[in-house]
């Protein structure tokens, strides 16, 4: 529950009351503030809550936190249980900042969050907690009278298989009778049920506006209509590692492309070198999470000293500055049904050599990724197919000849990844605190020419939330094409309606040649020269800020 980044929320009792939740309309929430029971320090408030239909009270506490940020935790006064609570794992507590009660009356309570116009203002009956700033809405908790499912909290189905730990095979007897069914009849659709109806549930919610998330362990033939899935229990073992590359790729080839494993595996402790070298490989999967059993160890990125938290941190901002690209492979996977994550066989099909290559992949058709699986390994040998194709090192532009077994010496940092000559790639190179920060941000252009000197990509743009671009066409689809040294973007759907306010911030062009100059041509003719850098050496070109609308026509001549 974050507002553009400025306030982290934990809701730890959310999972307990979502299901009594279900049954409400909005507006009729049972949930009232019984303000005289706050309590005002210089960085906290309490303030209890009850339920006027059970008459179960809880405990509402806010922080105020130096960086912008809130967190707002609920909890049951005096559950009849004592609550298992993830302790928090800094490396110090974090500071606090002073909050100040503005104004009181029998129904509201307004506090200062000491920032420009930031306030908290909280209503007693029905219960409802709005953060702002000024006229603008940070954050609403409760706004429907739906409290515990807010339309920014999606569900994660876990053991729904169904699971029967003390069973003889794990699960329930095949001959448990559903009805007239048999449960060896149901086994393997009951867990499609649970999530498609989660799913569902979710558009319910929005009344048909947002799209859903639901991460499944159980899943079957026609999940990926649903929701993402994830490799199931495995260990901190090297061995585990390198198998979630051909599981994910078995998924992927049969449809179900949104996929991923526990980084850092969910049993046992990781070493520190399998650790980092886990999400290295995770950040270019599908699906990336790290988890683990509540049993082992802590092993959050900031825990393994400094060094360690940089390598992790640099995985993590690798896979965010390709959002773009993800987003455009899922986009063509919901439209296609083509794999996200594939073998390189899928592309090469004439080649017997990418026939058993199982630890290394391609990402669309156009990246490459090779993680390092091995513990100790100094080096890797990647295959870059394709018989008269290069391949460029994506962190140093380096060009390769396709068709070879391609020695990489490697180090800690070192995540092999490479981009086939002809293609165009977009990504948002701006180091952000959320992928919600980064929607309007600008597009940086990687450009890898062919031997014959050209290039093809494409770039999809929604509000990256809603059904809109199904139901009202909004959204872009743009082709991005290079050859006789022009780049030129064009609309592949002129009957949608979207606009962006993203614009293109650079151009990088592997393989190129130094030109005499460079200029820019809009849809209305107009031509402005554009400033450039020439790498003789890596026969890398930069085109800087071109400033042009990610969605508009443009052309960029080189001479």
């Amino acid at each position: 529950l974050s507002a553009l980044g400025s306030v982290s929320v934990c809701l730890s009792f959310f999972v307990s009351i979502c299901l009594r939740q279900r049954e409400l309309m909005p507006g009729q929430s049972p949930y009232r503030a019984l303000l005289d029971t706050l309590e005002l320090s210089d960085s906290r408030i309490t303030l209890q809550l009850i339920n006027d239909n059970n008459k179960v009270r809880l405990l509402l506490e806010l922080y105020r936190l130096q960086g912008n940020m809130t967190r707002i935790k609920i909890n049951e006064l005096k559950p009849l249980k004592p609550r298992y609570e993830v302790p928090d794992v800094l490396l110090n507590d974090p500071p606090t900042e002073p909050m100040t009660l503005v104004a009181q009356d029998v129904n509201s309570v307004v506090l200062s969050l000491g920032v420009d116009e930031q306030r908290v203002i909280v209503n007693a009956r029905p219960f409802r907690l709005d953060i702002v700033e000024g006229p603008k809405v940070l954050l609403s908790l409760n706004s429907r009278g739906l409290l515990g499912s807010m339309e920014n909290l999606f569900t994660w189905n876990d053991m729904n298989e169904p699971s029967v730990f003390n069973g003889p095979e794990v699960t329930m007897h095949k001959d448990a009778m559903h009805g007239n069914w048999e449960h060896r009849d149901v086994h393997n659709i009951y867990g499609i049920y649970v999530q498609r109806a989660t799913a569902e549930g979710q558009i319910q919610r929005s009344g048909g506006t947002e799209r859903p998330f639901v991460l499944t362990r159980a899943f079957f033939a026609g999940s990926q209509r649903y929701g993402a899935v994830w490799t199931g229990d495995n260990a901190a073992e090297w061995g585990h590692l390198k198998i979630s590359i051909p599981m994910c790729l078995s998924l992927g080839l049969v449809g179900i492309s949104f996929c991923g494993a526990d980084v850092g595996g969910f049993f046992k402790h990781p070493s520190t070198e399998l650790l980092v070298r886990w999400y290295q490989a995770g950040a270019y999967q599908p699906f990336f999470r790290a988890h683990a059993h509540l049993d082992t160890p802590r092993r959050e990125p900031w825990l393994f000293g400094p060094d360690n938290t940089a390598l992790i941190r640099e995985a993590i901002r690798q896979r965010y500055t390709l959002l773009p690209y993800w987003y455009q492979l899922f986009y063509n996977a919901y439209r296609t049904g083509q794999p996200v994550m594939r073998p390189l066989w899928v592309e090469y099909t004439e080649d017997p050599d990418t026939f058993a290559i199982e630890d290394e992949y391609l990402l669309g058709k156009d990246l490459l990724v090779h993680p390092v699986t091995e513990e100790g390994a100094k080096g890797v040998t990647a295959f870059l197919p394709g018989k008269g194709e290069v391949w460029y090192d994506v962190h140093t532009f380096q060009k390769h000849k396709g068709a070879q077994n391609l020695y990489i010496p490697v180090t800690m940092s070192s995540i092999p990844v490479f981009q086939r000559g002809g293609s165009i790639i977009s990504r948002k190179d701006r180091v952000r605190r959320s992928s919600a920060c980064m929607e309007n941000d600008p597009y940086t252009l990687y450009v890898a020419l062919s031997p014959q000197g050209t290039a093809e990509g494409e770039i999809y743009i929604d509000d990256f939330h809603t059904f809109k671009f199904e139901t009202d066409k909004q959204f872009i689809h743009r082709r991005l094409h290079f050859s006789d040294n022009a780049l030129s973007s064009s609309n592949l759907a002129p009957d949608s309606q979207f606009t962006t306010a993203s614009w293109i911030e650079k151009v990088v062009i592997m393989g190129a040649s130094r030109p005499t100059s460079v200029s820019l041509t809009t849809a209305d003719g107009t031509k402005t020269a554009l400033e450039f850098e020439f790498d003789s050496a890596a026969s890398v070109l930069t085109l800087r800020k071109p400033g042009v609308n990610a969605g508009a026509d443009w052309t960029v001549f080189l001479v």
